[in-house]
């Protein structure tokens, strides 16, 4: 079967990453398709999705697999002579990102909306180095040991890096697992409040009806729990079902994006957010991960930010519906950049 993306031969795609709780990163290589292109096609994949939904996922096939520090590194600083120096994005000001809560809440007021995630973007104008982003990732991997470690080359999204502490769905011997995450609070905030418990229920209530309109029945969900990384922490439940393919690409398309990251109905908020927000989101808020023999484990693209040559560009989110204030997700916004900020020059 002859791949092709716009009738040339398809581009390649290379990431390094590091799973949760492993100790070594892995690098892979090889030719990007379209999940829809792999019928029949076996081996390894890492998967790649955007926010958008419209746009579709890209899969790397893996001709290239390499393991540990060494390797991955020798890797990284040969391709890190292929980054641009490129426009960034314009850094979000406090009163655009007051103006796009209040539109969300006023879309919530009218019973438009339930819930839909506000973001922005922090961008820093500074000569990048190999070694130093190298170092960045390194310092993630000691900080963040049950995160997934990104480090992603594309030809056409360019080079993120991310922890993200959030599984999107995990297949092994048949049987899922979907994580909803919603609901945050910093070091600086006080107690759970029914702000944040409802963020968690949206989210929950939501993957149950993706699961049953992909015809899974008798999922169980656990009870809400925490999970914490950094000075940040999650309201979360995990629910587990059978029956699910190793490959579950139909399944990916009904869950993404969760309320979690773009908002409830899944739809309409996504639109709103489209027209309304003022950036491209590009990967930050999509997903990635790796297809293996034996277990798929797919991660949100959160906690990340875009690496360019003349500096890079962080993301955050927050969960907005009628109780929020715009100072206090300001500050959950900042704490969430500074996950990966507090590491990368300024």
């Amino acid at each position: 079967m002859e791949l092709t993306k716009d009738g040339a031969n398809i581009q390649q795609g290379k990431a390094i990453f590091r799973l949760p709780g492993e100790s070594l990163p892995q690098f892979v290589a090889g030719d990007l398709v379209n999940p829809a292109d792999l019928l029949g096609v076996s081996g390894d994949l890492f998967c790649i999705q955007p926010f958008d939904p419209k746009l579709n996922a890209q899969c790397i096939m893996v001709s290239e697999h390499l393991l540990g520090w060494k390797s991955c590194y020798e890797k990284w600083v040969c391709n890190f002579s292929a980054l641009l120096a490129e426009p960034l994005l314009e850094t979000t000001s406090l009163g655009a990102f007051a103006e796009e809560i209040e539109g969300i809440r006023g879309e919530i007021a009218s019973g438009h909306l339930e819930k839909a995630v506000a973001a922005r973007v922090k961008s820093i104008e500074v000569a990048m180095d190999a070694d130093v982003v190298w170092g960045v990732f390194e310092q993630l991997h000691c900080a963040h040991p049950n995160a997934f470690l990104f480090l992603i080359m594309h030809p056409e999204w360019g080079c993120w890096m991310g922890a993200t502490p959030e599984n999107l769905l995990t297949v092994e011997g048949g049987v899922g697992k979907v994580m909803a995450l919603a609901g945050t609070l910093t070091a600086a905030q006080g107690g759970w409040t029914d702000k944040e418990r409802l963020e968690q229920t949206v989210t929950s209530r939501f993957i149950a009806e993706a699961l049953e309109s992909s015809g899974i029945l008798g999922a169980k969900e656990s009870q809400m729990g925490e999970l914490a990384m950094g000075n940040i922490k999650h309201l979360v439940s995990e629910w587990a079902f059978g029956g699910v393919s190793n490959r579950p690409w139909r399944l990916l398309e009904k869950l993404h994006p969760t309320p979690a990251v773009g908002g409830y109905p899944q739809q309409l908020a996504c639109e709103w957010l489209r027209s309304n927000e003022g950036f491209d989101r590009g990967l930050y808020a999509g997903y990635m991960g790796w297809v293996g023999a034996q277990k798929s484990m797919f991660y949100v693209t959160l906690r990340c930010g875009k690496i360019v040559k003349n500096g890079y560009t962080l993301f955050a989110g927050c969960g907005v519906n009628a109780g929020s204030e715009v100072e206090v997700e300001w500050q959950e916004t900042r704490a969430k950049m500074d996950l990966l900020g507090q590491y990368l020059p300024e």
